[in-house]
């Protein structure tokens, strides 16, 4: 059992299945998102994280 991370930000669908699809085939590897650098950016961290 194997978990991937794919990023999909501004990804089509056409764009997500061709990495998904070469991730199953061995050819693509797992992207790595910093989540928390996001919402931050964002300025989002009230929603994620309680007073």
């Amino acid at each position: 059992n194997k978990v991937f991370e794919v990023n999909v930000t501004g990804k089509n669908i056409v764009e997500v299945s061709d990495v998904v699809t070469d991730i199953i085939k061995g050819d693509g590897h797992s992207e790595q998102v910093d989540w928390l650098d996001m919402v931050a950016r964002k300025n989002d961290l009230k929603k994620f994280f309680a007073d």
